[in-house]
């Protein structure tokens, strides 16, 4: 019999970077709905400071935004050495396969247009960043 056994307990630590406030507490709702723990900043250069201050498991990033645009925050996490494997979500209401592109040699991870549908933005989540477990045969040592 299989089941599921926790390989990390630790609740993973999500920074959601948006301009939009509506935007970036329906995403935090639906990360703590799923047992993240997750931190809203509105803008790019508070959102660096937050990953370097908080080190976390995925940033939710829009990619227009005031004062450093997302673009740059992701390729600037991505050419940290201490950071390259931080996890990226790029949101964004840029729909062309130019600008999914772009993100990716940015260095995103996935990519995710609004509007959104919540279920999608989890799926994409859990893809990146998972809940931890995995499965291991009934009975046996984790």
């Amino acid at each position: 019999m299989i089941r599921n056994v926790r390989k990390d307990v630790r609740t993973k630590r999500v920074v959601v970077v948006d301009d939009d406030p509506m935007v970036a507490n329906l995403v935090r709702r639906l990360l703590e709905g799923r047992g993240y723990q997750a931190e809203i900043f509105h803008d790019g250069r508070s959102g660096i400071e937050a990953v370097l201050d908080s080190r976390p498991d995925l940033i939710v990033l829009d990619v227009r935004m005031p004062i450093v645009h997302g673009y740059d925050v992701c390729r600037y996490v991505k050419s940290r050495g201490e950071l390259k494997h931080t996890k990226v979500l790029m949101l964004s209401g840029l729909s062309l396969t130019s600008d999914m592109e772009f993100a990716r040699v940015c260095g995103s991870d996935d990519y995710l247009t609004k509007p959104f549908r919540d279920a999608e933005l989890l799926e994409k989540v859990e893809k990146l960043i998972g809940d931890g477990e995995e499965p291991t045969e009934e009975g046996a040592v984790p």
